[in-house]
C-alpha cells in the first residue's frame, strides 16, 4: 500500500470511529423525559408509498412503544445513504443487498438488519407498442439506467446481450416523446406517470431475472455492536409498521406521505400500494419460501458468488461478513409460514 493510501485509510479509520461514537451517545438521550432512544433513518429516495411501512410504524406508535423516538429523513438525487450509516451520520438507512455487499467488499463498516422488500421493484419499462418480449430482445437497444447498477453487468453476462447505457436522468420526459425509448423504473411509481400523460406502457421486472436482491435496512457496524437490542427493536418496529401497512388501513400513511412532498398524490398513494401487493414487492413469494423481513442465508452467499464471478466483488466475502442474525428478530432468519 501506497503511504498515500495508509495516510488516507488512517483518517477514514478515525472519522468512521468518531462519528460512531457521536451515534452512540445520542441515542442514550431522553425525549420528553422518557427514555426513548433516538435514532435516524435516512431514506434512499423521497417519502414515497415504496417507503410505507416505516411512516405506518411512526404514525401508528410502534416506534415508540418499542422504546425509540425516530426520526425520518428524506432522501433524494445525488443523496448517498449508504456512505452517512458508514459515517455515522445516520443510524439506519435503505438499499439493495448487493449495494451493500459492494459496500462492505470496498472497506465501508455497515452491515444487514432485515429485508422490508423481498423483491426489488426496480424494473425495465418500455412502450406496449415496442416489441419486447424476453430480456434477448433488448439486445442492441440503448437503456436508460443507472450505469452502477449491478444488474447491467447480470443481464449482459446471463443473457449473453449488450446494450448502450444511458444514465438515468430519473425522470421519464424523453419515454414520453420517443415510443422506442427504454428505461429502468419502479413499477410503484414511473408506469404510473406515463399513463397519466396517454402511454401504455410495458414492464419486466428485474427480479424475474433469477437475480432478486433484497431491499433492506442498512445499519453501522459498530453502531450495531454497540447497540443490539435498539438494532432489534427497530427491525421488528419496522416489520410491524410495514404488514400493517400492506395488510392493513394505510390512508393515515398515505395522507401523511401527500402532505410532506407534494409528489404523492391520492391517486399515486393507491397505485403504488396496489403495485406492491400485486407484484408481491414486501412478501415474496411464500411458494419460494420469502417472507416479510427474511434475509435467507443461502440466498445471500449466492448473491455474493453472483458478484465474485462478475468481478464485481474482489474479496472473499461470507454472509457473516455482512449479518450478526444473532441480534435480529426471527422473522429476519426464518421464514413466516
Amino acid at each position: 500500500m501506497s503511504k498515500k493510501a495508509w495516510i488516507l485509510n488512517t483518517c477514514l479509520g478515525v472519522l468512521l470511529s468518531g462519528c460512531a461514537n457521536d451515534r452512540t451517545d445520542e441515542v442514550e438521550a431522553e425525549a420528553d423525559g422518557q427514555a426513548l432512544r433516538k435514532v435516524t433513518l435516512k431514506l434512499d429516495w423521497y417519502a414515497e408509498p415504496a417507503h410505507g411501512g416505516f411512516y405506518q410504524a411512526l404514525l401508528n406508535g410502534y416506534y415508540e412503544e418499542a422504546g425509540l423516538e425516530v426520526e425520518i429523513q428524506q432522501g433524494g438525487p445525488g443523496v448517498m445513504p449508504l456512505q452517512a450509516v458508514a459515517l455515522g451520520r445516520v443510524d439506519f438507512t435503505l438499499g439493495r443487498i448487493d449495494d451493500a455487499i459492494i459496500g462492505v467488499d470496498r472497506g465501508l463498516p455497515v452491515q444487514l438488519v432485515a429485508a422490508y422488500m423481498e423483491k426489488d421493484p426496480q424494473a425495465i419499462m418500455f412502450h406496449a407498442s415496442n416489441p419486447i418480449d424476453s430480456w434477448e430482445d433488448l439486445d442492441g437497444k440503448s437503456i436508460m439506467v443507472n450505469p452502477g447498477n449491478a444488474f447491467v453487468a447480470v443481464l449482459r453476462k446471463r443473457k449473453q446481450i449488450d446494450f448502450s447505457v444511458i444514465p438515468l436522468d430519473y425522470g421519464i420526459q424523453r419515454f414520453l416523446k420517443d415510443p422506442d425509448f427504454i428505461q429502468q423504473c419502479f413499477v410503484t411509481s414511473q408506469p404510473y406517470f406515463a399513463k397519466q400523460q396517454g402511454v401504455e406502457v410495458g414492464v419486466m421486472l428485474l427480479s424475474d431475472e433469477d437475480y432478486s436482491p433484497e431491499r433492506v435496512v442498512i445499519t453501522n457496524t459498530t453502531f450495531a455492536e454497540e447497540n443490539p437490542e435498539i438494532v432489534k427493536a427497530f427491525a421488528e418496529s419496522s416489520l410491524r409498521g410495514w404488514k400493517d401497512y400492506m395488510e392493513g388501513d394505510p390512508s393515515k400513511t398515505h395522507e401523511y406521505l401527500t402532505g410532506i412532498h407534494n409528489g404523492n398524490t391520492d391517486e399515486l398513494n393507491a397505485y403504488s400500494h396496489k403495485a406492491m401487493s400485486e407484484y408481491k414487492v414486501v412478501f415474496g413469494d411464500a411458494s419460494l419460501g420469502e417472507s416479510l423481513g427474511l434475509i435467507d442465508e443461502s440466498k445471500l452467499e449466492k448473491t455474493i458468488e453472483t458478484l465474485r464471478d462478475l468481478e464485481i466483488v474482489k474479496q472473499e466475502l461470507r454472509a457473516s461478513d455482512l449479518i450478526d442474525y444473532s441480534i435480529l428478530p426471527e422473522a429476519v432468519r426464518v421464514p413466516v409460514k
